[in-house]
């Protein structure tokens, strides 16, 4: 009977302090994408948010990476066209765009998923949360993958288009996580100083 008084007695996170951990966990995750695909590139940088129907193609290739444990599952993509991984890929280079080969520049945007889910990798460890990170993928963007989702878990999904010059990038985080706390915590973890500014382009 003490346990089931204890427990009336625990106080759920207020709704404000969820949604600010979210909102602030989708500009982290937003950030990144900007730093790591962006670099030093001497282009103007901007964002725009993205809002469409379920399951959205925008682009011929979607590259995507996933960071997940049992409390709280981060899921990453970009769409992007070919010209646009190769202009991207020159601009970091930079060399000619008509010198970098295709599967060059799309493998390179692989590696770039792999990079950012490599740093919320590790800001879960931070947070005290074990988490698995994914191969990243390549797939044509119309082959949207499906994962199942328990019942009990909640879900935020953030959609943008990242331009840098005249490239853009469709931009999607899916952030899952079974109970408000989970989110709250990597949410306190997270600062954008330092985070990504050592990452170069590979």
């Amino acid at each position: 009977m003490a346990r089931t008084k204890t427990a009336l007695k625990t106080k759920q996170p207020h709704a404000a302090t969820v949604g600010k951990a979210v909102r602030r966990s989708q500009s982290f995750i937003r950030q990144s994408f900007k730093q790591i695909m962006s670099g030093r590139i001497k282009a103007s940088v901007s964002e725009e948010r993205l809002v469409t129907a379920d399951l959205p193609i925008f682009a011929t290739w979607m590259s995507l990476a996933f960071v997940s444990s049992s409390r709280l599952s981060l899921l990453i993509k970009a769409q992007f066209n070919t010209d646009d991984a190769r202009q991207l890929l020159a601009f970091h280079k930079g060399k000619p765009v008509e010198s970098i080969p295709i599967p060059l520049a799309i493998d390179a945007m692989k590696e770039n998923m792999n990079i950012i889910a490599g740093l919320l990798k590790h800001k879960c460890e931070e947070a005290g949360i074990l988490a698995g990170i994914s191969l990243p993928l390549l797939l044509r963007a119309f082959d949207e993958p499906t994962f199942e989702q328990s019942l009990n878990q909640l879900a935020e999904t953030d959609q943008w288009i990242l331009r840098i010059g005249d490239i853009r990038l469709y931009c999607i985080s899916h952030i899952s996580y079974m109970v408000p706390e989970d989110i709250i915590e990597f949410f306190e973890h997270l600062s954008d100083e330092k985070s990504t500014e050592q990452v170069d382009f590979l």
